[in-house]
């Protein structure tokens, strides 16, 4: 037993123990903030909406558990540019794969909400668009962090996706109260795109020299 591995890998898992938390803070509590700020009955239509597109991300991650681990092994391995070909791939893939889907489950919302539940819902067309932006959006960031987990870059992972939450959280509680339930998925996607895509293309070439100067 190595003492100095142990504590390391104790270290990253307790950092990515709290993305986690954070990431729960800005996606999962939608449903608690429309109920206890507009009602039941909008979480219930929202709730529907949300699991109609929570195929696309359920059966993406058939592909991400796989990714992690692959690129770890690459990673060891030193074969950096087969890490960053596979990625680029996955990354096309999966957001190809998610307008797709989105963009057919949101002409055919009113079908399946019809056989799912009995009836029609009266959803409005920027709660669903938002969602299919969302998916898309989504995507990418996943494919980002399958490899930024793989590379065990936590710090700016934990960093980024904390200021994300808080802030995210935050605009949501103040937009819902204002605009109601068809602007939070928008407010995910702008919150998504300022606080995490961006600094992410802002310092992607110091995220590159860090994964070829980790030792794995």
């Amino acid at each position: 037993i190595n003492p100095a591995i142990a504590k390391s890998i104790q270290k990253e898992g307790l950092l990515f123990f709290v993305l986690q938390l954070s990431a729960a803070l800005a996606f999962n509590f939608d449903l608690v903030l429309i109920s206890s700020l507009i009602g039941a009955e909008q979480a219930g239509e929202y709730s529907v909406v949300q699991r109609v597109f929570s195929i696309i991300p359920m059966s993406l991650g058939l592909i991400w558990v796989s990714l992690w681990p692959t690129y770890r092994e690459a990673l060891a391995k030193a074969d950096y540019p087969w890490v960053f070909k596979i990625f680029k791939k996955s990354a096309i893939v999966a957001v190809v794969y998610s307008a797709s889907i989105a963009i057919v489950l949101a002409l055919s919302i009113e079908f399946i909400t019809k056989i799912w539940l009995g009836r029609s819902l009266d959803i409005p067309a920027s709660l669903i668009w938002g969602f299919v932006i969302w998916q898309i959006i989504d995507s990418l960031g996943t494919s980002i962090a399958m490899l930024l987990n793989a590379a065990s870059i936590m710090k700016y992972q934990l960093i980024v996706g904390f200021s994300f939450a808080v802030i995210c959280f935050s605009l949501k509680i103040t937009t819902l109260s204002y605009f109601g339930t068809h602007v939070l998925p928008w407010t995910t996607v702008f919150c998504y795109l300022l606080l995490n895509l961006l600094p992410t293309y802002i310092y992607l070439p110091k995220l590159i020299k860090n994964i070829h100067s980790t030792n794995y």
